[in-house]
């Protein structure tokens, strides 16, 4: 039997950095590449040709799904195989995918993703990366687009079946060095915000346009200026999904519930972590949220060590690992446990070396046992693990106060408001520090 045969379909501009490495990684698993090119200026139409891509100019629109399109219409074998020059297969078993590509029943295969945000934190999710080259199989949505409502449309129409593919792709793109060099925020985010106001109505990109205003710190969702409209917005989406839900449910609930939490509504977090449980299923993040606002010791060890399955957004592989490990080691300090609690959080540590929140959980204990010297060293240590986590600087800045050095704890106090205006702990810490200008959290838009 003939070995299925696949195209790999790109769209890149500037990518002479990365291109070479994408490519060497599909040596051997591809028969023909398609590259769609929307205005380079450096060399990467040359490193593309060198492979022996077929390349094609296509000038840009800010419209991705146009691109994807263009790349899919240069496509001549019966699968196509969808990457980014930033990505590179990491791992595959070619006689897995041999055998699911010849089930003539199958239109395409999720891959898992994993995306890389530097110092070793990872999220992972399933996208659609693989399907069979047929001109109903098209991309929708200027950004953030998507193969699936295609997909799922012949599926609905009993044309075929989709299953999870034996292929890890890894994704770069996330790095800090790489939001930075690249923009990628404010350009989706333009995009988004141009197809909405054109009058585009889909409950997909409402969503996404939503959860690019979100900044998740580990497993919580920062209290940013706009994070009540946000929620609102989440909100509206939450009550138009309709059944079947879409796949992109279980997010909704968790990032409402995380929102929740960051604004200090506790009641309202174990309303969403419940109606994401009935709803979509008994993932762990839920089970580990509902463990966590439960302070249920005995449901956080059966999160320890759970996989993450992947879902068609970001998961964290902590909520089987770093997130559990962590509360158990501050309930063990809250129950009298102490070397207990340090092997909770230097377990932690090892698993998550980018996660802080082992080192708060330490300086708060020394903290309480009136030892502040030493608790600032665990939240100087916090603050060296992760600047963008606020709860290293509010400890901080609590310890130098009870040190007596006010000036410092002024200016920790001041670094967490400046981006961070509704974060509870730094507003307390703020009004008893007599600071003047502090933010209004009830004025409308704050």
């Amino acid at each position: 039997m003939t070995r299925p045969r696949l195209t790999l379909a790109m769209i890149v501009r500037d990518e002479e950095s990365h291109l070479a490495r994408c490519l060497d990684s599909v040596e051997g698993l591809v028969d023909e590449i398609v590259v769609v090119d929307t205005g380079s200026t450096d060399g990467t139409m040359r490193v593309a040709s060198s492979r022996g891509a077929k390349v094609t100019r296509l000038e840009w629109t800010d419209d991705f799904s146009a691109a994807r399109n263009r790349s899919l219409e240069q496509a001549t074998h019966d699968w196509v195989l969808v990457l980014d020059a930033d990505e590179v297969v990491q791992e595959q078993d070619a006689l897995a995918l041999e055998r699911q590509l010849d089930d003539p029943s199958l239109l395409a295969l999720e891959l898992t993703l994993v995306n890389e945000y530097g110092r070793g934190e990872t999220r992972s999710f399933r996208s659609t990366r693989l399907f069979r080259n047929r001109p109903e199989i098209r991309y929708r949505f200027p950004v953030h687009e998507q193969v699936t409502p295609s997909i799922a449309k012949l599926v609905r129409d009993g044309q075929g079946t989709t299953a999870l593919g034996p292929i890890v792709v890894r994704h770069f793109g996330y790095t800090p060095e790489m939001i930075e060099q690249r923009h990628k925020t404010e350009r989706n985010r333009g995009i988004l915000r141009a197809y909405l106001d054109s009058g585009g109505d889909d409950l997909y990109i409402e969503y996404q346009s939503v959860r690019q205003e979100l900044t998740l710190v580990g497993e919580r969702v920062l209290p940013k200026k706009g994070l009540p409209a946000c929620m609102d917005r989440l909100d509206r989406v939450r009550g138009r999904m309709q059944e079947p839900l879409p796949p992109f449910a279980p997010e909704i609930f968790l990032r409402l519930a995380q929102g929740s939490l960051a604004l200090e509504r506790t009641d309202d977090a174990v309303a969403l972590v419940e109606e994401g449980i009935r709803r979509t299923g008994d993932r762990i993040y839920f089970r580990f949220f509902r463990a966590l606002l439960g302070s249920d010791a005995a449901a956080l060890e059966e999160c320890v060590g759970r996989p993450c399955v992947a879902d068609s957004f970001e998961t964290d592989d902590q909520y089987g690992g770093a997130y559990p490990l962590t509360a158990l080691g501050q309930l063990a300090f809250r129950d009298g446990k102490p070397l207990q609690a340090l092997g909770r959080l230097r377990q932690a540590m090892r698993m998550a070396p980018w996660y802080a929140s082992p080192h708060v959980a330490l300086g708060r204990n020394e903290l309480e046992r009136g030892v502040p010297r030493t608790a600032l060293e665990h939240f100087l240590a916090a603050i060296k693990t992760c600047p963008d986590d606020p709860e290293g600087w509010v400890g901080a800045a609590a310890t130098a106060r009870r040190l007596g050095l006010e000036d410092q704890a002024t200016r920790w106090i001041a670094t967490v408001l400046e981006k961070l205006p509704l974060h509870g702990p730094a507003l307390a810490l703020a009004r008893e520090s007599g600071i003047d200008g502090l933010p209004n959290p009830g004025v409308p838009g704050v």
